[in-house]
């Protein structure tokens, strides 16, 4: 006597039979036609099996912009997380959250962490402290600590001669020629007349940023922008075809494969494109 129940015919099910392929095993075998009832199970049962599907994931993406998910799953420098998209708006990674949130960075993109809870990780930089100082080994039983004298070497003074009237007449004999412009305090001039456009409406960019995105408009280059839009959302945009039109920047958005128009002020970094 044979006994069949869901969980049987489910077992079979999980091997990678199907429910044709069972009911002809079982009518090899059997005397007559198989019984009604037992085929209602094996129709049944296969009919339910599969519904919920079950994948290995270490970490879940998801964002509210399809298209941004559709470039991560082609990015050629993701491939080694493996990312496979369940839903428009839902990635799932092989790889641990921290690994991912750090191969996602060194690719250009911005991202934040989520606890359990939903609620974005915030990341706190610990404080580096001084080393304290190494204080000397103790002594010896019955030795008395030594006291080291320390000498601090001196360094001679050279007197040096100046010609206060020939320092004079080199000051008045040199041509008047006006400081180069320091936008940010550091020495360094601006290069071109469209790095000092950029850096006066782009505010939230540093002046390596300024410099980057600015050759990149003189040399036609493409270029990757971390992007805030009026929404507040922040993107990670690859542009090129760059056409500056100050407080506004024209080009070829890539993400929407389609022609752009940025806002200075809104672009928060510049990335090699």
């Amino acid at each position: 006597m044979w006994r069949f129940s869901p969980t049987t015919v489910r077992r079979a099910l999980d091997t990678g039979r199907t429910a044709d392929a069972i009911a002809a095993d079982l009518s090899a075998v059997a005397v007559g036609a198989l019984p009604q009832s037992l085929s209602y199970l094996i129709n049944d049962s296969a009919r339910t099996h599969g519904r919920v599907r079950i994948t290995p994931a270490a970490c879940v993406i998801h964002s509210e912009e399809p298209a941004l998910l559709a470039e991560l799953v082609t990015h050629r420098k993701l491939a080694a997380l493996g990312l496979r998209l369940l839903a428009p708006t839902v990635l799932v990674s092989r790889a641990p959250l921290d690994k991912t949130l750090a191969t996602l960075r060194a690719a250009g993109y911005a991202p934040v962490a989520e606890r359990a809870d939903g609620t974005v990780r915030v990341e706190k930089t610990r404080r580096r402290r001084a080393a304290a100082p190494v204080p000397p080994p103790p002594p010896l039983p019955g030795q008395r600590r030594r006291s080291v004298p320390t000498v601090t070497p001196v360094t001679p003074v050279t007197p040096v001669t100046v010609d206060l009237s020939t320092l004079a007449a080199r000051l008045r004999a040199a041509p008047p020629i006006l400081p180069a412009p320091d936008p940010f305090g550091t020495g360094v001039p601006y290069g071109t007349d469209t790095e000092e456009i950029v850096a006066g409406c782009a505010k939230n960019l540093a002046y390596s940023d300024v410099r980057q995105l600015a050759h990149a408009i003189d040399t036609g280059t493409a270029i990757t922008v971390e992007y805030v839009a009026a929404s507040g959302n922040r993107t990670v945009r690859t542009l090129s075809e760059l056409v500056l039109d100050p407080p506004y920047l024209y080009a070829w958005c890539h993400l929407r494969d389609n022609e752009r128009v940025f806002t200075l002020s809104r672009i928060h970094g510049v990335m090699p494109g």
